[in-house]
């Protein structure tokens, strides 16, 4: 098997290398998302980009267990739909899923991405992503130590302010399909996880869970939004339980 693994939101690859010492021998492949980095692929729509990614997870060999964080579930989800269609489906890990916004909400969301987006090429990608990690959701790892926080930063920074906005306006959540027709057509086993001190997606995961026939939720003790970051060993432990599931990878 292959984890094909997925970051989120002005994330990078590297951050997800820790997740290879779940995979009991098996490849990590951890691809960029469009618009990251420092030489950035410019994004279209989230569709495009499902499809991309899903174009790489194809070229791994045998059957592929999806992981994802934030922006990385949500897109993730969409992989492991193409990939459950064509039987290379093992399971998936949806960190932090946002399965889809009511209809309602859809253009505030748009509005919201946009001007953030407006900010962050005015401002730049430092002061931007200070702002970033400022928010609510972020407020746990502010706990962490601070060279990792600093590590974390400077990692951040290494980004675009063009390729970021353009992230931002393109895979926005307003712009985004309800990925709850996608989460019924998984035939494998998937775990929903979110920390216990990130109340909103605790909830988004159970909502999540009841459209996938073979999912299941758990919820981290006193972490927040990130849980590889914040709580690597049981982060592991959950995708680690994966593979043991589907047994040694071929």
């Amino acid at each position: 098997m292959t984890l094909f693994a997925l970051h989120g939101f002005a994330g990078r690859p590297d951050f997800l290398a820790p997740l290879e010492a779940a995979c009991g021998g098996a490849p990590l492949l951890a691809p960029a998302l469009a618009g990251h980095g420092p030489t950035p692929l410019p994004p279209t729509t989230f569709d495009d980009e499902v499809a991309r990614l899903t174009a790489i997870a194809r070229g791994a060999a045998f059957g592929v267990v999806v992981y994802g964080y934030s922006l990385g579930a949500r897109l993730g989800v969409g992989v492991a739909a193409a990939l459950a269609a064509e039987g290379r489906l093992r399971g998936a890990v949806c960190v932090g899923l946002e399965p889809g916004l009511a209809d309602a909400d859809r253009a505030a969301r748009v509005a919201l991405d946009d001007d953030r987006a407006r900010a962050l090429l005015d401002d730049g990608v430092e002061v931007f992503l200070a702002d970033w990690v400022a928010q609510p959701l972020f407020a746990t790892q502010r706990r962490l130590p601070e060279d990792l926080q600093r590590t974390r930063a400077d990692a951040r920074a290494a980004h675009t302010a063009t390729g970021l906005a353009a992230a931002l306006r393109a895979f926005s959540p307003g712009h985004m399909p309800d990925l709850r027709p996608r989460l019924r057509a998984l035939d494998a086993p998937v775990t929903f996880v979110a920390g216990a001190l990130d109340g909103k997606f605790v909830a988004r995961a159970h909502d999540a869970c009841a459209y996938a026939p073979r999912g299941q939720v758990i919820v981290v003790p006193d972490v927040g939004h990130d849980v590889l970051l914040e709580a690597e060993e049981a982060m592991l432990a959950l995708v680690r339980a994966v593979f043991d599931s589907e047994g040694s990878p071929t």
